[in-house]
C-alpha cells in the first residue's frame, strides 16, 4: 500500500478549543533506508487524505461563516520547528503554541479567533539522543558501520599508528636514523588521517549536514504537497458551489451517456435503463471537472446517495468505459463541451476566491525552519509572473502576494534563523529576499550570544559556505543592535519623521569581537561592486534583539531573570564569556537558541504578531481601551459603504438628466458624510496607535530588548497608509 508523504493529527491538548490546532509530520525518514519506527509505518494514505479532507473542510466552512464580513481574512498559521528537534519535542513545542493562543484572553485574540487555525509542521529532523543514551550509542554504532572503506582504512591504521607512537622503542628510534625519520612521519600522515576522520565522524554525529539536506530535500517538498494539496481541496470546494450553474454539464452528459449506452450495447452486450446511465455519466463528468482527472468516480462514491439494480463489477465496467469515452479527444464535440465545461466553472471558482478574500498564510520559522519556510515560498511562487521578474538587476520587483489560487502570504516570523547574513546585505537575488518581497510583514528575534547559531552552525558552514571572510559565515539570527544604543524602539524619533531617510546598517553589527565594525563598513567593503541602487530588503523587518532580554519564564517560579545571555562581567574576555554560555546550555540553565519561547513578553510578541499582526498587537499592549468607534470591522464597513456609494454617484452623473438631480445630491451627501467619518476613524485610530507604540516602547526598555521598527510598519499600521503604495515606494525607490 503506498505510504502518504504527510500525516495529519488534530492536536488534542486543549479542550473545545476556539483556535483548532494540527500536527502535519512529514513521513521521510531520518535514513534514506527507512526507518523502524512504528510512527512512520502506522500512516495509511486513505486515513491521511481523509484527515486533510477534514481540515479543508474546516477552513471552507469558516470562509463561507466570514463571507459576509467586509476585509475579512481566514487564516492559517504554521509554524516549523528547528535543527536537531526529536518528534515529542516537536510536539511538545507544538502544543505550547497552541495552548497560549487558546489561552490568550486579549480582546484581539478573543474577537480574531474564528478566524485562525494553527499548524505545527515538523520535517524529519534527527536529534542527538532523544534523551536515551540507547539512542546515543546506536547512533555512534551506525556512524562507524557506514563510513566508506577508504575512511575506515585510514582511521584504523591511523588509530594503529598512534598507538605504536607510545611505544618506547619507537620514540628512541625517531630520531635515530634516516629511516627513523620516515617511519616517524608516515606515522604523524597516519595520525593527522585519523584525526581528520574522527573529525568528519564528529560533525555526521552532530547531525547539521544530516538535518540539512533533509530539511532542504525532504522538509521543503512535503510542505509544499501539503499546501499544494489544501489549495487543490478548497478549490473543490468552491467548484462544487456551481456545479449546476454550467449549463454545459447536462449537455455533455446526454452526449457521453449516448456512447456509453452505443457501446454497452455493441460491445459488451448489456442494455441498461438511461436513468442509471444517465446518474452515472453525470457523476463521472462532475468529478473530472472538479480535479481534472478521471480517476476520482468510485463504486462506493456512487453507491452512497444511489441504489443500483447492478452488480458491483457492472457498475465498475460501466464507470471505467465514461471514463474512457470522457478524455478520448476523437470525437471533438464532447472534448470541446467537456474543456469548456471545465474552464467555466474554474474561472468561477478563481472568481469565488478572488472575491471573497484569499485564505492568509503566515509562518514562524525557528532556527533551520525559517530556511525551510523562505525555500518554500520561493517554490510556491509564481516566477513567471511579471510583477516578479523585474530587469536584470535585483530591484523593480513587486511580486504579489497571492500563492496558488486560494492562499496569500501573510506574516513571517523569524526566530534565531539559521540564514546566512549575506541575505539582507547582499544586493544579489537570494531565496530571503524573493520571499520577503511577498510577505506582507517581517519581524526577526535576534540574539547576538546565540551559542548554537554563533559557534556551532558558523563551524559546520565553514566547510560548505562560499564566504572568504568571517562575517559573511555568521546567521542572521545573531544579529545585534549596536549597545549602545537605548533600549526600546531605538528609532523611534526617526521613523516617525515625514522625510525619513533609507533603512542604515550602521546601527547593525554581527561580529561580537569588533563591535565597531557594522554591517554598513562591511557592505561598503565587500559588497559595494554590487551597486547601491534598487531595493534594500532590510527595509521589510522589523528587528528584535533580545541579547539581555529579562522576564519572566514558563519556570522560573517568578523569577525575574536574564533569558537569553548572562550579564557580561567588564573584566571578562569574549571567550571566557562564550564559555560560561556553553556550559550553561549544556546543563540547560540558560537556552541561547530557543529561549524566546520561554519568556512571557517574547512569547506574547511572537505569537500575537503571527496571529495577528503589528496593528492588533500594538492594540493589545495600549492601557487604554480601544474605542469602538475606531474597530477594524467598523473601518472595513464604512470603506465599503463609501466605494458603493461613490459607485452609485458615477452611475447618476453618467446619466446627467435632471430627473436624478435630486437622487445624486443626496448621495453625494452621504458620500460627503462618509468621508468624514472615516477621516475621523481613521485620525482616532492613529492616536490610539501612536499612543500603543510609546507603551511597546515602554514595555521593551523594561525587558531590555531592543527594536529597529520597520517603515513599512510605521507607515501602514500606524499612520493608517495603503500597504500595496507603501510597499511599491520601498521596493522601487533607490
Amino acid at each position: 500500500m503506498d505510504k502518504p508523504l504527510i500525516a495529519i493529527y488534530q492536536l488534542k491538548n486543549v479542550q473545545n478549543p476556539r483556535i483548532p490546532g494540527y500536527f502535519v509530520l512529514s513521513t521521510a525518514p531520518i535514513n534514506v533506508e527507512g526507518d523502524k519506527l512504528a510512527s512512520r509505518r502506522q500512516n495509511n494514505l486513505a486515513q491521511q487524505q481523509q484527515n486533510l479532507q477534514q481540515l479543508a473542510d474546516l477552513i471552507y466552512q469558516k470562509v463561507i461563516t466570514e463571507i459576509h464580513k467586509p476585509a475579512d481574512f481566514i487564516e492559517l498559521v504554521i509554524s516549523i520547528h528547528g535543527f536537531s528537534n526529536s518528534r515529542p519535542k516537536s510536539i511538545k513545542r507544538f502544543a505550547e503554541i497552541h495552548e497560549y493562543v487558546n489561552s490568550d484572553n486579549s480582546r484581539q485574540f478573543v474577537e480574531k479567533a474564528n478566524k485562525l487555525i494553527y499548524v505545527g509542521y515538523r520535517w524529519s529532523s534527527e536529534s542527538l539522543t532523544d534523551g536515551n543514551l540507547k539512542d546515543l550509542f546506536g547512533k555512534i554504532y551506525t556512524a562507524v558501520t557506514a563510513l566508506p572503506s577508504l575512511a575506515k582504512t585510514i582511521f584504523w591504521v591511523g588509530f594503529v599508528g598512534i598507538i605504536f607512537l607510545y611505544l618506547p622503542q619507537l620514540r628512541e628510534l625517531a630520531f635515530a636514523s634516516q629511516w627513523g625519520i620516515i617511519l616517524s612521519l608516515v606515522i604523524l600522515l597516519l595520525m593527522l588521517g585519523f584525526f581528520a576522520i574522527i573529525t568528519l565522524f564528529l560533525m555526521r554525529l552532530s547531525g547539521y549536514f544530516r538535518d540539512r539536506y533533509r530539511a532542504d530535500n525532504f522538509g521543503v517538498p512535503d510542505l509544499v504537497e501539503f499546501i499544494r494539496q489544501l489549495d487543490k481541496l478548497l478549490m473543490s470546494k468552491a467548484k462544487e458551489n456551481y456545479l449546476d450553474e454550467v449549463s454545459l454539464i447536462p449537455k455533455v452528459t446526454k452526449l457521453l451517456m449516448s456512447q456509453v449506452k452505443e457501446y454497452l450495447y455493441a460491445v459488451e452486450n448489456l442494455a441498461i435503463a438511461d436513468s442509471l446511465l444517465e446518474i452515472i455519466s453525470n457523476k463521472v463528468i462532475k468529478d473530472y471537472c472538479l480535479e481534472s482527472t478521471v480517476k476520482n468516480t468510485t463504486v462506493e462514491s456512487l453507491l452512497l446517495t444511489n441504489n443500483f439494480n447492478l452488480s458491483r463489477s457492472e457498475l465498475e465496467t460501466i464507470i471505467n468505459l465514461a471514463n474512457k469515452i470522457l478524455i478520448q479527444e476523437t470525437n471533438s464535440e464532447l472534448a470541446n463541451l467537456r474543456d469548456g465545461a471545465r474552464e467555466i466553472l474554474e474561472n468561477k471558482a478563481k472568481r469565488f476566491w478572488r472575491e471573497n478574500n484569499r485564505i492568509k498564510l503566515s509562518f514562524i520559522g525557528h532556527s533551520m525552519g525559517g530556511e525551510v519556510v523562505t525555500n518554500v515560498v520561493r517554490i510556491l511562487s509564481d516566477i513567471f509572473d511579471l510583477r516578479s521578474v523585474g530587469n536584470l538587476g535585483t530591484g523593480d520587483k513587486l511580486p504579489s502576494a497571492d500563492i496558488g489560487k486560494v492562499f496569500r502570504l501573510g506574516r513571517l516570523v523569524l526566530v534565531a534563523p539559521d540564514i546566512p547574513i549575506n541575505t539582507i546585505i547582499s544586493g544579489r537575488a537570494n531565496f530571503l529576499a524573493s520571499s520577503l518581497r511577498r510577505f506582507e510583514e517581517t519581524y526577526l528575534f535576534s540574539n547576538e550570544a546565540d551559542i548554537a547559531l554563533r559557534l556551532a552552525s558558523t563551524v559546520a558552514n565553514y566547510f560548505s559556505f562560499p564566504a572568504r571572510t568571517r562575517t559573511s559565515g555568521y546567521r542572521l539570527g545573531n544579529l545585534g543592535i549596536r549597545n549602545s544604543l537605548p533600549y526600546g524602539i531605538v528609532n523611534l524619533e526617526q521613523v516617525s519623521q515625514e522625510n525619513n531617510s533609507k533603512f542604515s546598517f550602521n546601527n547593525l553589527f554581527i561580529d561580537s569581537f569588533n563591535i565597531r565594525k557594522s554591517l554598513e563598513n562591511f557592505q561598503v567593503k565587500y559588497f559595494s561592486n554590487l551597486g547601491s541602487g534598487g531595493e534594500n530588503i532590510a527595509e521589510l523587518f522589523t528587528f528584535f534583539d533580545c541579547t539581555n532580554y529579562r522576564d519572566y519564564t514558563l519556570k522560573s517560579n517568578h523569577k525575574n531573570q536574564q533569558i537569553l545571555s548572562f550579564k557580561k562581567w567588564f573584566w571578562e574576555p569574549k571567550l571566557v564569556y562564550y564559555l560560561r554560555l556553553i556550559i550553561a546550555n549544556g546543563l540547560e540553565k540558560c537556552d541561547t537558541h530557543s529561549g524566546f519561547f520561554a519568556g512571557e513578553f517574547s512569547r506574547q510578541a511572537i505569537y500575537r504578531l503571527a496571529f495577528l499582526g503589528f496593528g492588533s498587537f500594538l492594540d493589545s499592549l495600549s492601557v487604554k481601551p480601544i474605542n469602538e468607534l475606531i474597530n477594524e470591522v467598523n473601518l472595513a464597513e464604512i470603506d465599503t459603504k463609501l466605494k458603493d456609494c461613490e459607485k452609485k454617484c458615477l452611475a447618476l452623473q453618467k446619466k446627467g438628466s435632471l430627473a436624478v438631480q435630486t437622487e445624486l445630491i443626496y448621495w453625494q451627501k452621504e458620500l460627503a458624510k462618509l468621508e468624514a467619518q472615516l477621516t475621523k476613524i481613521k485620525q482616532e485610530k492613529q492616536e490610539f496607535r501612536q499612543a500603543a507604540l510609546t507603551e511597546l516602547n515602554q514595555v521593551s526598555c523594561q525587558k531590555k530588548i531592543q527594536i529597529i521598527l520597520g517603515q513599512e510598519r510605521y507607515q501602514v499600521d500606524v499612520l493608517g497608509l495603503e500597504w500595496e503604495q507603501v510597499r511599491r515606494k520601498m521596493l522601487t525607490s533607490n
